[in-house]
């Protein structure tokens, strides 16, 4: 990716799944930028100019969910300019198979390999089934490795007792169950109350402004024991807010859907 912006002096698009990993990857990569002399775009939400901005010294690093990388990819073929993206980074490439956002992203591809000959095409997926469809599909080569330096396992703690994972809905059992103050009282300890409580009241008093004054009655319950979800349902800055405070060790236990589970870094132990 450097290679293309720093030395061929190309554009790269990078096609993530999730508003939260785009946000994510623009927070870890603007400071590369900033150093190395190229711009790093966000394409997620409300965010993005069609067609972007021509530059002739700095390139630029657009970062989208696939939906938006599909506007891009269309704006940049209808001013003659796709020719200027060097590399095509596709992160979860399986959700290919997914779906209307499968078919976009299907769209998205074979644009790309039907306008441009010079622009590659990079896609990683833990999961994929046909992956020789796919090969012959992006006229590629495949290159898989399994390689995990540390071995995964999955575990639910409730009260003092350890538990194998063997349910696959685990967060949305809990979800559920957190509207209930009788489980908070079961699983938490009335220490943990004390635990960064000046911090926990800020987390609700910056939910409360950004949310217009009002907040869920379950975060209002839940935060001042360190627990929190997250879903699609926020809004970015609610959504942004969660994730400082667990980042920061504010919040201990969150409940979520895939939107973090697909690759938000997150210090979860």
């Amino acid at each position: 990716m450097l290679q293309e912006l720093l030395c061929r002096r190309k554009d790269v698009l990078m096609i993530l799944p999730y508003v939260a990993i785009v946000q994510e990857k623009i927070s870890g990569l603007s400071s590369f930028g900033i150093e190395l002399g190229f711009f790093v775009e966000e394409y997620a939400g409300s965010k993005g100019k069609f067609p972007p901005i021509k530059r002739r010294e700095k390139k630029s690093l657009y970062i989208a969910t696939i939906e938006k990388g599909h506007s891009l990819v269309n704006s940049l073929i209808e001013t003659g300019r796709i020719s200027s993206l060097g590399l095509v980074v596709v992160d979860e490439l399986h959700m290919i198979g997914e779906g209307s956002r499968g078919a976009i992203l299907e769209m998205t591809l074979a644009k790309i390999l039907y306008t441009s000959k010079t622009t590659q095409i990079i896609g990683m997926s833990a999961t994929l089934n046909n992956v020789e469809d796919l090969q012959e599909f992006l006229q590629a080569e495949y290159y898989t490795s399994q390689f995990r330096p540390v071995e995964l396992k999955e575990y639910l703690k409730i009260n003092d007792t350890i538990y194998e994972k063997n349910c696959e809905n685990v967060a949305e059992m809990i979800c559920k169950s957190l509207s209930k103050s009788r489980v908070l009282t079961d699983l938490f300890p009335r220490e943990y109350l004390k635990h960064k409580e000046k911090e926990k009241q800020e987390v609700i008093k910056n939910l409360k402004n950004v949310s217009g004054g009002n907040l869920c009655r379950v975060l209002k319950h839940t935060i001042p024991f360190g627990v929190a979800y997250h879903h699609s349902g926020l809004t970015s800055n609610e959504r942004k807010l969660l994730e400082e405070a667990y980042s920061t060790g504010v919040l201990c236990l969150f409940t979520c859907t895939s939107t973090l589970a697909a690759g938000v870094n997150l210090p979860a132990r």
